[in-house]
């Protein structure tokens, strides 16, 4: 999937590199990402996700999502947004297909003998 339909609606303040990178993988985790990933840099806590963009890169990182300006080698793409945390919602929406679209709510609720079901 390339890089510009993942943030697809996202409120993008910077665009740096190529938006049509070809992405396989979306990931949170420094340690998770393979040659092409998409890595998110997640303020948290006790870690912070910038803190590893260095060793995201280093494993093949294609693109990052970022909160704050920083410096990478060409070939990465950066894209730089208010909060990390919100966005990650979205790219997740659009990389996985909307998967909250396929599901069915159902409710049950009821007392002593007397239960109502809806769908």
């Amino acid at each position: 999937m390339k890089l510009n339909a993942i943030v697809d609606g996202l409120p993008i303040l910077k665009l740096t590199g190529d938006p049509e990178v070809e992405i396989t993988a979306v990931v949170t985790n420094s340690q998770a990402v393979t040659p092409g990933a998409f890595f998110i840099a997640l303020r948290g806590s006790q870690h912070d996700g910038h803190d590893y963009l260095a060793e995201a890169v280093a494993k093949g990182a294609r693109a990052v999502l970022v909160e704050e300006t920083v410096s990478l080698p060409a070939g990465v793409s950066i894209v730089l947004v208010e909060n990390t945390q919100t966005a990650q919602t979205l790219v997740g929406k659009n990389y996985y297909g909307d998967p909250a679209a396929r599901l069915r709510l159902i409710g049950i609720t009821g007392t002593k003998g007397k239960t109502t079901t809806a769908f």
